[in-house]
């Protein structure tokens, strides 16, 4: 849902006739939207570029750009680089989809240190759970998204 606008975002609630404000509740600077909540915002953006540079310099802000950048990972040696940023991306957005929620509904606030940290547990999680296939061992997909970062965690 998140890759469509098909989120429930504040711009999208008000257009539904609901009385919302439409200031977005994550950087406070901007009109929450599909756009904008995502990426746009510095406080979400800020998250996916601190842990996406782990895959490749300069990575994109918005869908659109983002779509783009993760077929170009898989010119680097390693093959799986893909998966792992599809990963990333869908780790990130449920993570801020949280927070934004928490923020709304129970009127909670978590730094953008403990949503990496969370997004950075989930990782593990996730990549420690993938089965090893052929010369993709599970130990390779931890190093190549934590890097030295795995002994850490």
């Amino acid at each position: 849902m998140a890759c469509f606008p098909r989120v429930s975002s504040l711009d999208r609630l008000h257009r539904w006739g609901l009385q919302v404000p439409l200031t977005c509740v994550l950087c406070s600077n901007g009109e929450e939207s599909h756009d904008h909540l995502f990426f746009q915002c510095s406080f979400s953006g800020s998250i996916w570029v601190s842990l996406a540079s782990r895959l490749g310099n300069n990575p994109p802000l918005g869908l659109l750009s983002i779509s783009q950048w993760i077929p170009l990972l898989s010119m680097q040696p390693r093959s799986f680089s893909q998966a792992v940023a599809k990963l990333l991306l869908q780790v990130s957005v449920h993570h801020l989809w949280r927070e934004r929620n928490a923020r709304i509904f129970n009127m909670v606030t978590s730094s953008s240190s403990d949503i990496k940290a969370r997004i950075d547990r989930t990782m593990w999680d996730r990549l420690l759970s993938f089965p090893a296939r052929g010369s993709i061992a599970t130990p390779s997909l931890l190093e190549f998204y934590f890097g030295c970062f795995a002994d850490s965690l």
